[in-house]
């Protein structure tokens, strides 16, 4: 037969349940206020909570896999139940696939990541940017915000990469004017044995060759003069390193810190491949990221953004192959051995040229590409 329980016994059975349920909602209440980053209020709870509700986050992005592995396996140790995709895509395909996503109705990315300039002013001016105020802000510079929502990931170097083997130590090239003096004197050694990408193939070529001329003036388009008839130019710096490495090149410049410098890992390519800041003007460009105002997982958004501006995230990003901005990351654990405030070091402030989205100097635009492919004898 069954053994039924007296009233009092049930009572203490509802006391003891009421005292677990206690036990385990403050258990909860701890492990939410730990999931709270230190310094942030304690109602970015909420946004916590909400994700957990979306536990997913998609992202158009001009960053491959290699790169964004550290930063995605940090990020879910972080926040395990938000599932990351990310997309790459071109600097500009970026935004071309939202602008088709939203004119479809279809799905779209919650964020936007891309290094083309032109393309962020003309996101801003069409109202599609989240205009969230992330809560790192007092912990990055003025800068790296450049416009309402919009930030910074990381800024990537642009480099002067040379063969080794083919010069000697004193010919070593310190500036692009340095290369243009080389050439000038012996045009033989040089004509179609250096690479770049196009000044016109992207928005983010454009914007670099306009902000690198604004930075050095004269100068800068004499030395465009001279190198641009000179230089073979392609959409991408893959091929010009390989070129450089056989020694059909004898330099490159304007050439990807992020795609260098895992090379130089390598002995026998570091043995051929020499590379150094241009002291005429150091162009680094900003890689920048938004929530989108169509995003469909806004609190995983929101999380993930404060996330990359955070120093875990900006280790992360380093870590993955970006140069991160933030002061007080540990640079010496990255193959680049670089953060923003060591290009500093090295260059000097007023030698760094910034390419991002700044439109008193993308209002330019159009008369440099008419002039930039004149000087570069760029086809149409």
């Amino acid at each position: 037969m069954p053994k039924w329980t007296s009233g009092t016994a049930t009572r203490r059975a509802v006391l003891k349940g009421a005292v677990a349920l206690t036990v385990l909602s403050l258990a909860a209440g701890q492990a939410l206020a730990q999931d709270v980053p230190a310094g942030y209020p304690a109602d970015y709870s909420a946004i916590i909570e909400g994700s957990r509700a979306e536990s997913a986050l998609t992202i158009f992005s001009n960053v491959g896999e290699v790169n964004w592995r550290p930063v995605l396996e940090a990020f879910k140790a972080k926040y395990p139940w938000i599932n990351v995709q990310t997309l790459d895509l071109g600097a500009s395909e970026v935004f071309e696939r939202h602008y088709a996503d939203a004119a479809s109705g279809a799905n779209t990315a919650d964020i936007l990541l891309s290094s083309s300039a032109p393309n962020w002013l003309e996101l801003s001016d069409k109202g599609m940017v989240e205009p969230y105020v992330t809560l790192e802000a007092a912990n990055v510079p003025d800068w790296s915000r450049p416009l309402d929502g919009v930030y910074s990931i990381s800024v990537d170097p642009f480099v002067i990469a040379y063969n080794k083997l083919l010069l000697t130590p004193d010919q070593y090239p310190k500036s692009l004017s340095d290369i243009a003096a080389a050439a000038a004197k012996d045009p033989a050694s040089y004509d179609k044995r250096m690479g770049s990408y196009g000044p016109n193939t992207t928005g983010f070529a454009q914007a670099m060759y306009n902000a690198y001329a604004e930075h050095g003036g004269q100068k800068a388009l004499d030395t465009f003069k001279t190198i641009g008839p000179m230089t073979e130019l392609y959409r991408s710096v893959g091929p010009v390193l390989e070129k450089i490495t056989t020694g059909e090149y004898m330099a490159g410049y304007f050439i990807s810190g992020i795609s260098l410098f895992p090379l130089l890992q390598d002995p026998t390519r570091a043995s051929v491949i020499g590379w150094t800041f241009d002291a005429d003007g150091a162009a680094m460009g900003e890689r920048n990221f938004a929530i989108v105002k169509s995003a469909q997982h806004p609190n995983a958004a929101r999380l993930f953004t404060d996330f990359l501006l955070s120093r875990d995230g900006q280790q992360a990003v380093g870590i993955g192959g970006l140069v991160p901005f933030r002061s007080d990351v540990d640079a010496d654990a990255f193959t680049s051995k670089l953060n923003y405030d060591r290009v500093v070091q090295q260059v000097g402030a007023d030698n760094i040229v910034l390419i991002r989205p700044d439109r008193a100097v993308m209002e330019k635009l159009p008369e440099f590409n008419a002039l930039s492919a004149k000087l570069f004898n760029e086809q149409p």
